[in-house]
């Protein structure tokens, strides 16, 4: 079936065809949809089973027929993969019309994956908040973290902390060691450093 003409409009199940083609060029829309009622937009099937739709909101359902989101993914074995061969692969977050307000990117290191995570300040600059290398190391305000928990800044803790090694906190300037808060024999203790 060829059907030329500016405007084409077919009304029939297309049974056996082993393929739909559509051929357009410059600004022109290649498939356009109007539905004036309240079913989905568009079902694509892989046999008898449905594996892609858009309801008439415009919700995507990826392994499911009545998507509840934007992007609603159903799957056993639910996987979303992001891959970009000329740079990191990341996620965009736009709130109103700050665009990339957030961003989550993957770096690539010596055949491993470091995590990050950035925000804008108010003054549109996005900054890296958080990391997470290769050994599993988290950085909050660190870039490279060293140690299994790096943080760059003052932080407010109002639970508590439960260390089970002693000496169980370390304090630097810098990168040198000055003194420790500890315990020995179940009793607390601290310590200074000589130097």
């Amino acid at each position: 079936l060829t059907v030329n003409g500016t405007t084409t409009t077919l009304d029939t199940n297309l049974i056996d065809v082993d393929k739909i083609e559509v051929t357009t060029a410059g600004t022109n829309v290649a498939v356009a949809v109007t539905h004036n009622g309240s079913g989905d937009l568009v079902r694509l099937y892989d046999g008898a089973s449905q594996v892609v739709t858009v309801d008439d909101e415009g919700n995507v359902g990826i392994g499911s027929a009545i998507p509840s989101a934007k992007l609603d993914v159903s799957d056993g074995t639910t996987r979303i993969s992001f891959t970009r061969t000329s740079n990191n692969p990341h996620i965009d977050f736009k709130a109103n019309n700050v665009i990339e307000a957030g961003k989550i990117k993957v770096a690539e290191s010596a055949g491993g994956g470091v995590l990050q995570f950035f925000t804008k300040t108010t003054g549109g600059i996005g900054r890296q908040r958080m990391a997470i290398d290769t050994s599993g190391n988290v950085g909050i305000n660190s870039t490279i973290p060293t140690a299994t928990l790096d943080v760059n800044g003052v932080g407010i803790i109002t639970a508590g902390i439960k260390i089970n090694t002693s000496p169980a906190i370390t304090i630097r300037d810098g990168t040198t060691e000055k003194g420790y808060i500890g315990f020995k024999d179940n009793d607390p203790f601290i310590g200074r450093k000589n130097g």
